[in-house]
C-alpha cells in the first residue's frame, strides 16, 4: 500500500489541522448572517404592525375613498360589468355604464392600492339639507305639530343588504316617457317607519310631486356594515327638536333602483378599503397612490355631460405618518447596522489572522515544495469558502424560517457579503513566508506609509461628509429623515476616523505610561504597558473594536434615553401639562390647587375671536384670544412661554402677550388686542394652542382684565381648560379626587396615559428592541475581539511568563500581564469611545426627526 496521500486527502488533512479556529470563525459567520437576516425581517414585521396600528383607529368612512357628486345622478345606460360584480343582472342595463366607469377608475390605481380597494359602491339620494328635504303630510292630519319629511334614495344593491320585514320591495312607477304615473312606492326601515308614524300602505302627500306610498319595511342584515355609516339617517329616522319650534322627523326612503327622481340628486360613491394585512413595503406606494388619486379630480362621462368628482380619504395621511415613522426606524437601524458590520469585520480580521498564523508552517511547507503563493492563497480562500458559505447559508436559512418576511434586495446582500468575507480575508492576508513577492503597491510604498495615507484619506473623507451634512437643514426643520447615502455613511465614517485616531494615539499613550512606570519599583506594570504598546496586530485590532463597540453602545443608549424623554415631553405637550381638566365647574381651580400632590394649576380662558389692530396698518385681523397667568404658565410650560419671554413679563408696559408669527405679519408691533394695547414678549406656534389650532394670542389674564376694566369695557370669558402640574415628590392625585374637586361633568386627560399609549406603539417598541439588540451585539463583538487578541498573543505571553518565572517572579504576578491586554483597550474606550458615541447620537438625532416616534413632530 502506498504511503502517499492523494491531493484531496492532503487538502482535507490541511483543513482538519487547527479546526478550532475555523469553527470559531464559522460560528461568528453563522451568528452574524442570522442576525443580519433577522434584522430586516423583524423590522418589516414591526413596521407593518405599526402601519396597521396607525390605521386601526380610522373608521370605515374615514378609510374608504369617498366622493360626492352634488346635483348629479350617476351615468345611466348599459356597460361592461366586471366579473364578480354584485350588481343584480336586472339592473345592468340601467347601472352598467356607471359600474364600468367606476371600475375603470379603480384600475388606474397601482397594483398595491388595488389590492386593498374593493369595487365601488354607491347610492343616489335627494338632498338631506334642512330646507330641501321632501315634506310629506299625513292625510288624516295626525302627528300633532310634528313635521315629516323624507329623502329619496336609489340603490341597486339594497336587496342584498336588508331583510324584508313586512310588505314588498318598491316597484318603478315610471312609464316609457320617464314620467311617474302613479304614487311613488317607498320602503323604510322598521325604526324609521315607527318614528315617522307611517303605516304600511299609507299614502302621504307632497307639496310638489306625486304622493308617496309605503309598501315595505326592512331591517339591515348587518347593522355594522360600513354601508350604513356612509349614509347617515338610513337605518333609522332623525328626530330634530328646536326649542318651541315643531319637531321634525325625517328619514331615508328607498325607491326602486330605476325609479325616475326629478328632485336634485347627490350621488355618494365610495371604494371600500380593507387594509387587512397591509405591509410596510406596500405602505409607501399605497400612500402615494391614494394621495395622487384624491388630489386629481376624476371624471364620469354621461353622454355629452362630464361629471367631475373628487375622492377623499384619511387613509393617505395615516399611511404617510406610519411611513415617516418607518423611515426614522429604518435610518437609525441602517446607521447602527453599518457600524456593527464594520465592527464585525474587525472581529473577522482578527479571527482570520489567527487561522493564517496557525496555517503559516503548512503554507511555508507547501510553497517550499513548489506550490507557489497563488496555490497557497487559493487553499486559504477555499478554506474561507468552506467556513463562511455553509455557516452563512445556515444562519440565513434559520432567520428566514424563524421570521418569514419579504425584504428589500439590498438587505439580502449583507449576509451574502458576510458569508464570503472569510474567503476574501484569508486569501488577502500576508502569508508571512520568505520568498513570496510583495504586492505592486508595497513595492512602491512601505506598509507604514500606506497605512498613513489610508488613515489620512479616511479622516479627510469623514470631515468632508460631516461638513456637507451639517450644512443641510436638520431633520426637525424638514420633518423627514435624511436617508441618502451621505447621511447613512457619515456616522460610520466618523466612527472609523475616530478609530484610526485611536490607533495612532494608543501606542503613544501606552509608551507614555511605560515611561512613567519605568523608574518605579516592580516589573510587571512596566512590562505589560510595553508589551501591549508593541503588539503589532492584536492590540490595535482590539483597540479599534473596543472603540467602535463603545461608540455604538453609548450612541444606542443615548438615542434610547432621547426617545424615552421625548415621549414624556411630547405627552406633556399634547395634554398641556401633567393633567388637563375640561368642563370644570367655575371656581374649582383653587380647590384643585389645594389637593396634595398638585404643584400648580393654570386656568386657560377662551375669550373668543378678538380683533388685532396696529397703528402701522389700517386693516384688522382676527385671532383667538386665550388668557392665562403667564408667570405660572412659564414655570409649567417653558416651551410655551420660554425663559426669554418670561423675563420680560414683569417689565412689560401693559398686558404681556405672545402670538403666532402670522398675527405679527398682518399687524406689526405695537398691536392692540380687542382694542387693548399689549406688549409682545415672544412668539408661539399655531399648533401649540391648547384650545385649538391656528392664529391665536396668549395674554396675561390679570393685566388684560385690569386694562379692560380701566377702559370701562366688559369681556365675557369661558373657562376652557385647567392645566395641572404634579408635585414631583408626591405625584399627581388620582383621577377620582381631581373629578371630585373639578365637578362631576369634568373630564381629565393625563400625560402619563398619552405617554404609555405612545410607548406601546409597535414603532417605538421596535426602536427600543433594535437599540437593545445593537448594544448586545456591540458587547458580544467587543468581548470576542478582546478574546481573540488574548488567544493570538498567548504563545508570546506564555514565553514571557516562563522567562519571568525563571527570573524569580511569582506565577500570580507574572500572569497579571494578561490584564494589560484588557485594561488598555477599556481605558481607550472610556477616553474616546464614550464621547464619540454621544457625538454620533447627536448626529443621528440631526438626521432623523425622532419626534415622529415620540409624538412631538
Amino acid at each position: 500500500m502506498s504511503s502517499h496521500l492523494s491531493t484531496f486527502a492532503l487538502i482535507a488533512r490541511h483543513l482538519r489541522a487547527g479546526l478550532a479556529g475555523a469553527l470559531g470563525l464559522a460560528l461568528i459567520v453563522l451568528v452574524a448572517a442570522a442576525a443580519t437576516s433577522v434584522a430586516p425581517r423583524a423590522l418589516e414585521q414591526v413596521l407593518s404592525a405599526d402601519v396597521r396600528a396607525e390605521l386601526a383607529p380610522l373608521s370605515d368612512v374615514q378609510r374608504d375613498l369617498r366622493a360626492f357628486a352634488t346635483g348629479t345622478p350617476l351615468p345611466v345606460g348599459p356597460g361592461e360589468v366586471s366579473e364578480g360584480s354584485t350588481l343584480p343582472s336586472e339592473n345592468a342595463e340601467f347601472y352598467g355604464n356607471a359600474e364600468e366607469q367606476l371600475e375603470a377608475l379603480r384600475q388606474t390605481l397601482p397594483t398595491a392600492a388595488q389590492a386593498i380597494t374593493e369595487p365601488a359602491d354607491y347610492v343616489e339620494r335627494t338632498s338631506i339639507a334642512s330646507d330641501e328635504r321632501i315634506a310629506v303630510a299625513r292625510r288624516d292630519g295626525g302627528g300633532d305639530t310634528t313635521q315629516f319629511s323624507i329623502a329619496y334614495a336609489r340603490d341597486p344593491r339594497i336587496a342584498q343588504r336588508i331583510e324584508l320585514v313586512d310588505g314588498r320591495m318598491p316597484e318603478s312607477t315610471t312609464n316609457a316617457g320617464a314620467l311617474p304615473t302613479e304614487d311613488t312606492e317607498i320602503m323604510l326601515s322598521v325604526e324609521a317607519a315607527e318614528d315617522m308614524q307611517w303605516e304600511l300602505g299609507e299614502v302621504r302627500d307632497q307639496q310638489f310631486g306625486l304622493p308617496a306610498v309605503l309598501v315595505g319595511t326592512f331591517a339591515p342584515q348587518d347593522p355594522d356594515d360600513r354601508y350604513w355609516s356612509h349614509l347617515p339617517v338610513s337605518r333609522e329616522a332623525a328626530v330634530l327638536t328646536n326649542g318651541d319650534q315643531p319637531t321634525e322627523v325625517w328619514a331615508t326612503a328607498y325607491v326602486n333602483p330605476e325609479q325616475a327622481i326629478f328632485e336634485s340628486i347627490t350621488s355618494t360613491i365610495w371604494f371600500p378599503v380593507e387594509v387587512g394585512e397591509l405591509t410596510a413595503s406596500d405602505a409607501r406606494e399605497i400612500g402615494a397612490a391614494l394621495r395622487a388619486f384624491t388630489v386629481q379630480p376624476q371624471v364620469l362621462q354621461q353622454a355629452t355631460v362630464a361629471t367631475t368628482v373628487t375622492f377623499t380619504s384619511e387613509l393617505a395621511d395615516a399611511v404617510d405618518r406610519s411611513v415617516r415613522s418607518a423611515e426614522v426606524l429604518s435610518t437609525v437601524l441602517a446607521v447602527a447596522v453599518s457600524t456593527i458590520v464594520a465592527l464585525l469585520a474587525v472581529v473577522m480580521v482578527a479571527s482570520s489572522a489567527l487561522i493564517v498564523a496557525r496555517r503559516r508552517t503548512a503554507t511555508a511547507l507547501a510553497i517550499a515544495r513548489g506550490a507557489g503563493p497563488r496555490i497557497a492563497r487559493g487553499l486559504l480562500a477555499l478554506e474561507g469558502v468552506l467556513i463562511g458559505v455553509p455557516a452563512g447559508a445556515i444562519g440565513a436559512g434559520v432567520a428566514a424560517a424563524l421570521v418569514p418576511a419579504t425584504v428589500a434586495p439590498g438587505w439580502v446582500a449583507v449576509p451574502v457579503a458576510i458569508a464570503l468575507l472569510p474567503a476574501a480575508l484569508l486569501a488577502a492576508w500576508p502569508l508571512g513566508v520568505r520568498g513570496t513577492a510583495p504586492s505592486a503597491m508595497r513595492r512602491i510604498l512601505p506598509p507604514a506609509r500606506l497605512r498613513l495615507i489610508g488613515e489620512a484619506l479616511l479622516v479627510v473623507l469623514a470631515g468632508l461628509a460631516l461638513a456637507l451634512l451639517l450644512a443641510r437643514p436638520s431633520a426637525d426643520t424638514t420633518g423627514a429623515p435624511a436617508s441618502d447615502l451621505l447621511a447613512l455613511a457619515t456616522p460610520l465614517l466618523v466612527t472609523l476616523a475616530a478609530g484610526a485616531l485611536a490607533l495612532r494615539l494608543y501606542p503613544a499613550l501606552l509608551a507614555g505610561v511605560a515611561r512613567l512606570l519605568r523608574p518605579r519599583r516592580g516589573l510587571i506594570a512596566y512590562l505589560g504597558a510595553t508589551r501591549t504598546a508593541r503588539s503589532p496586530l492584536a492590540g490595535l485590532a482590539t483597540v479599534l473594536a473596543v472603540v467602535m463597540g463603545a461608540s455604538v453602545a453609548v450612541s444606542a443608549l443615548t438615542l434610547s434615553a432621547t426617545v424615552t424623554g421625548g415621549i414624556d415631553t411630547g405627552a406633556r405637550a399634547t395634554v398641556g401639562a401633567d393633567a388637563r381638566i375640561d368642563d370644570a365647574q367655575p371656581g374649582s381651580a383653587e380647590a384643585i390647587a389645594a389637593l396634595p400632590g398638585v404643584a400648580a394649576v393654570v386656568e386657560l380662558s377662551d375669550a373668543g375671536l378678538a380683533g388685532i389692530s396696529s397703528d402701522s396698518t389700517t386693516t384688522t385681523s382676527r385671532a383667538q384670544l386665550v388668557l392665562a397667568d403667564l408667570d405660572t404658565l412659564a414655570a409649567m410650560r417653558p416651551d410655551l412661554v420660554p425663559p426669554a419671554a418670561a423675563a420680560q413679563l414683569a417689565a412689560a408696559d401693559g398686558p404681556a402677550a405672545l402670538t403666532t408669527p402670522e398675527v405679527l405679519n398682518s399687524a406689526p408691533t405695537p398691536i392692540a388686542v380687542a382694542g387693548i394695547p399689549v406688549e409682545i414678549v415672544g412668539e408661539v406656534a399655531a399648533a401649540a394652542n391648547p384650545l385649538g389650532a391656528g392664529r391665536w394670542v396668549l395674554v396675561d389674564r390679570d393685566a388684560f382684565l385690569a386694562a379692560v376694566d380701566a377702559a370701562g369695557e366688559d369681556r365675557e370669558l369661558v373657562a376652557a381648560a385647567l392645566l395641572v402640574d404634579a408635585d414631583a415628590a408626591l405625584g399627581l392625585p388620582d383621577s377620582a379626587r381631581l373629578i371630585e374637586a373639578a365637578g362631576s361633568n369634568a373630564t381629565i386627560a393625563l400625560a402619563a396615559d398619552v405617554a404609555a399609549a405612545t410607548a406601546e406603539r409597535p414603532a417605538v417598541t421596535g426602536f427600543a428592541a433594535a437599540l437593545t439588540a445593537v448594544i448586545v451585539a456591540a458587547a458580544v463583538l467587543t468581548v470576542t475581539a478582546v478574546a481573540l487578541s488574548v488567544v493570538q498573543t498567548r504563545a508570546a505571553r506564555t514565553q514571557t511568563v516562563a522567562t519571568l518565572q525563571m527570573l524569580g517572579v511569582e506565577r500570580r504576578r507574572a500572569r497579571a500581564l494578561a490584564a494589560w491586554e484588557f485594561v488598555a483597550p477599556t481605558v481607550v474606550a472610556a477616553v474616546l469611545g464614550a464621547p464619540l458615541g454621544i457625538a454620533v447620537a447627536l448626529l443621528v438625532a440631526r438626521l432623523v426627526p425622532l419626534g415622529l416616534l415620540t409624538g412631538g413632530v
